[in-house]
């Protein structure tokens, strides 16, 4: 009956095959173990009924187009020279989508695991029936390839990318006849600028709903156009019950749009032929059997559920990692500025008149669309620009507003390219040109800047989080003491990690008495000793800043990042009292002799004993003695910081007391490269160094003489990579003297005197 799929929707129904199943299994935790099997099995029956058909016909300028697309996806973490993925210090839902994935794929949604970051993320979303359709598939096949969900993020991304530019070719199809064209169009169609936007900011979700709902449009489309392909219901079911997944209840405004548009055209079309309209009415009666029951379980939970879910449609602040409520012209795909969640104001004139060309490109595209029947663009149209419309309308959450204008996006600018190509293939063809060059111009100039201001997570750095985390599984709990969500929220979660400052069960209080704000860092000895010593396992940032942990705990790993530390099961001291004599940018200070005295007596008192960490001191370079770009934005205090916006060196004099070996090390976060030079003398460009709060990078080591000397800091503002100044803070500079890792200094009470005014980074009164 003709009701074979479109060669362009092969891998995107196969896709929301893939999603449906896995989200099916991930649903309870005897069925977790069944997802990859599943996958296996139909993918061997697709081969076998695959290799009877042989007359496949196959487009290469489709294949370019999606290829084009991927391409544009994977850019920014091809040409940042590692693999790692985007969106790294922007968004650290990815740390939890990642946690979520790993953990779904494996035990369904029980959550029985020890108190800890990881957990306290996993409980929190799979509390409140977080749909897992988008990512799980992610986390079900990735034994198959080897690597850590991690690395695979970014290509997974990137591939939903290329399945809605798929399914963009066969909308496009019955409309763009000169495939030249028609490639084109799908090229610019599948990247939108607030859909590329999220794609590199891990909006996973915002991109399968956006394929899934392209699929279901073109398979809806077809149907509507030749009732008698019935049997296609059966992958719009797929296509709609991937939706829900994906999105959970929040699919129902995308599957009604749809279904309303539907309807219209085939009363449109058909309103007169009766057969016809049995024959749509019967696949609309298969779609809706079959959606309802592939998505009984997604739909049990999303009722569960249901009252934290219409809290999030009325939340009116909830503007989740939006900046502001979002401008609903981004819907038009063009929105020149590198940061998405911020106002153009630069060429906002040029943007609006290109916006207004594909605005009227695209209603050139509604009107010959249906004059030919080929309600695929239109159809695509009513489900995804409909439902952003119903969502804006009924609820009040900016931040859904916003997901739904991405996944809008890509309807309103195929819409427009396809009208700009039907003006190029009519008598209009002057017309036509200058609309699809200035749709592309503008699309393309809006993702050149996203590009630019892409957020590469430090491949190299998590990569050492997760050899932790393999090699202290089971041996927590474990204290991260660092902002760094993916080591605490996924990357170490076999530990039980907790963080001071991120999600976690228990508060770890300073001494002061209270805990540390969301992204705040402070060194571990100004955690209260008590606190810390409920982990059995302590990771630490190395760094100048940062303290070595309480006596009892022994160095178990030395990376070049991180140190992880390690207590007995049992502590075998008790550390009754302890002085830092450090700060948060430098963790060594001279120990006054009138404190050394009064711990000492206090160490008598308690027939204890004295432990000083004797570490030395380095020669730390406040930026605001620096010499500038007078660009270069600049910040008093402690620590002071320097902002480059573009390239530039500032200059630093240093003073060194003692010749020797120096580790030089910045405090800072950048994307593009710095390099740090002494005396005119490269130490190393770094790259990719992109960071939260509190955290410094080792560049390399020099030999000095004692004296001044100058340390120049230069910003690469020139590259074609991604990662823009923009993103970029410098902080003091730190030359630490190179020695050998001291003991830890064991005293009497009578000897104490012997570390008075010596560099300490703390000392402590400890009985055993």
């Amino acid at each position: 009956m003709g009701s074979r799929l479109e060669t362009s929707l092969l891998v995107p129904t196969g896709f929301a095959l893939l999603i449906a199943v896995t989200t099916l299994t991930a649903s309870s935790g005897w069925s977790a173990g069944l997802g990859l099997p599943a996958v296996l099995v139909l993918a061997v029956a697709g081969l076998a009924l695959g290799a009877r058909r042989h007359d496949r016909r196959f487009s290469r300028l489709g294949a370019a187009a999606v290829l084009g697309v991927f391409a544009v996806g994977a850019a920014p973490v091809v040409l940042s020279g590692q693999a790692g993925f985007a969106g790294y210090t922007q968004l650290d839902d990815i740390s939890t989508f990642l946690a979520l994935a790993t953990h779904v794929a494996e035990h369904g949604r029980s959550v029985d695991l020890a108190a800890s970051t990881a957990e306290a993320a996993i409980k929190t979303n799979l509390g409140v029936g977080y749909p897992v359709g988008s990512f799980v598939p992610l986390a079900v096949t990735r034994p198959l390839v080897g690597q850590d969900s991690a690395w695979l993020w970014q290509p997974y991304l990137t591939f939903m990318l290329a399945v809605l530019a798929s399914s963009l070719w066969a909308l496009a199809a019955p409309l763009v006849r000169d495939l030249r064209l028609r490639a084109v169009a799908v090229f610019i169609a599948g990247q939108p600028a607030l859909l590329y936007a999220y794609a590199l900011q891990g909006g996973v979700k915002e991109l399968a709903a956006a394929a899934m709902a392209a699929l279901a449009a073109a398979v809806a489309a077809a149907i509507v156009r030749e009732p008698e392909r019935i049997r296609l219901a059966l992958p719009l079911a797929v296509a709609l019950m991937a939706l829900v997944g994906v999105l959970g209840v929040g699919a129902a405004p995308y599957i009604g749009a749809l279904a309303a548009g539907a309807v219209a055209l085939a009363l449109l079309w058909h309103a007169r032929d009766r057969p016809a309209l049995g024959q749509l009415v019967h696949a609309g009666a298969i779609t809706v059997a079959v959606t309802s029951l592939l998505a009984l379980p997604v739909i049990a939970i999303a009722a569960a559920n249901a009252p934290q879910t219409s809290g999030l449609l009325q939340n009116k602040t909830d503007i989740g990692n939006l900046f502001q409520a979002l401008d609903w012209k981004q819907i038009f795909g063009i929105w020149p500025i590198g940061e998405f969640r911020v106002r153009v104001v630069d060429h906002r004139g040029l943007m609006m008149i290109l916006i207004w060309v594909l605005a009227a490109a695209a209603v050139a595209g509604v009107v010959i669309a249906l004059r030919r029947r080929a309600g695929g663009p239109p159809l695509f149209a009513a489900c995804a620009v409909g439902a952003a419309i119903g969502i804006s309308t009924f609820g009040n959450s900016p931040w859904l507003d916003a997901k739904a204008l991405a996944i809008g996006s890509p309807a309103v600018v195929l819409l427009g390219v396809v009208g700009a190509c039907l003006l190029l293939e009519s008598r209009a063809q002057v017309l036509g040109a200058v609309a699809l060059a200035a749709i592309g111009a503008g699309v393309l100039w809006s993702n050149w800047l996203i590009y630019r201001d892409a957020n590469i997570a430090p491949r190299a750095r998590l990569a050492e989080l997760a050899t932790i985390g393999e090699r202290f599984r089971g041996q927590g709990p474990m204290l991260i003491n660092e902002y760094e969500p993916y080591g605490a929220r996924y990357f170490l979660r076999k530990a039980d990690p907790e963080s001071p400052s991120e999600l976690r069960r228990r508060v770890v209080p300073l001494r002061r008495g209270t805990g540390l704000d969301k992204l705040e860092w402070a060194p571990v000895d100004e955690f209260q000793p008590v606190a810390t010593l409920e982990y059995r396992t302590i990771v630490l940032r190395r760094s100048p800043a940062e303290s070595r942990p309480l006596p009892g705990y022994t160095l178990r790993f030395g990376g070049r990042y991180y140190d992880v530390w390690e207590r007995p099961p049992q502590p075998t001291t008790r550390v009754i009292e302890q002085t830092m004599f450090g700060d948060r940018v430098n963790a060594v200070g001279p120990a006054p002799c009138a404190e050394v005295r009064r711990l000492a007596g206090v160490a008598r008192r308690n027939g204890a004993r004295l432990v000083a960490a004797e570490r030395p001191a380095p020669v730390i370079g406040d930026l605001a003695a620096a010499s500038r770009p007078p660009e270069w934005t600049f910040t008093p205090g402690r620590p002071a910081r320097l902002f480059p916006t573009g390239a530039g060196t500032a200059r630093l004099p240093v003073q060194i007391g003692a010749a020797g070996e120096y580790d030089v090390w910045m405090l800072g976060s950048f994307g593009r490269g710095i390099e740090l030079s002494v005396d005119g003398h490269s130490v190393r460009l770094v790259r990719n160094e992109l960071s939260f709060e509190g955290v410094w990078i080792r560049f390399g080591s020099v030999r000095l003489a004692p004296g001044a000397h100058e340390v120049a800091i230069r910003a690469d503002g020139g590259s074609l990579r991604p990662g823009g100044t923009e993103q970029s803070r410098l902080g003091p500079v730190a030359l630490v003297p190179r020695t050998p890792a001291p003991a830890l200094v064991d005293l009497a009470p009578a000897k104490a005197a012997s570390v008075c005014g010596k560099p300490l980074d703390w000392l402590a009164v400890v009985a055993r």
